[in-house]
């Protein structure tokens, strides 16, 4: 058995329509649990076997990373261990790091993975007010600021931070607060 048929094989019929639609975009609307994984790595893994595609010049784009390392283990196990299958948010850092110091010249900024440790570091630098950019949420569902929410949330627990306030339009507006921190504690010398 060749090793497109092999691949073809493993497939239902709806997973197989999928597979066989090489060349274009491709839609797959389908619940959770149905193949919609499955479906899109063999179809990468059909299209480098036919020679429909090249597997270096794939970019794989999931939501989480565990999706992500599903998808670039099922690629290898399917024999495309060279297709790039990512979150969209690390193929985005990774682009920008590429292409920041073309662009803009320099390099390129520091990215945050976590805002515990930006406000303790601001803090520790005696930065008492910082601006925090968590876009309008015109993609999310609803074009609701979702993650404005959230950090909003976040920040009323935060005992280090005194008050918080959307930003003024050239600062970001509706897309960015800015952040009043605490002092830095200093230590009393015995």
């Amino acid at each position: 058995m060749a090793i497109e048929d092999e691949i073809l094989a493993a497939l239902d019929p709806d997973q197989r329509a999928v597979a066989l639609a090489t060349r274009g975009p491709v839609c797959v609307i389908a619940g959770a649990g149905t193949g919609k994984t499955r479906a899109i790595t063999h179809r990468i893994a059909y299209a480098a076997a036919i020679g429909t595609m090249d597997p270096q010049k794939v970019l794989a784009l999931t939501f989480t990373a565990k999706a992500a390392g599903e998808m670039r283990a099922r690629l290898r196990s399917l024999g495309v261990p060279t297709v790039a299958a990512r979150t969209i948010h690390a193929a985005a850092l990774k682009q920008l790091t590429f292409f920041w110091p073309q662009v803009f010249g320099g390099r390129t900024p520091d990215l945050l993975t976590t805002k515990s440790g930006f406000l303790t570091e601001a803090i520790k630098r005696e930065i008492r007010c910082v601006r925090i950019v968590h876009g309008k949420g015109l993609g999310s569902v609803n074009k609701e600021p979702v993650l404005k929410n959230k950090v909003m949330r976040w920040l009323v627990q935060r005992e280090e931070v005194l008050a918080f306030c959307q930003a003024r339009p050239n600062d970001g507006g509706s897309g960015a607060l800015i952040v009043l921190l605490i002092a830095a504690r200093t230590q009393k010398k015995a």
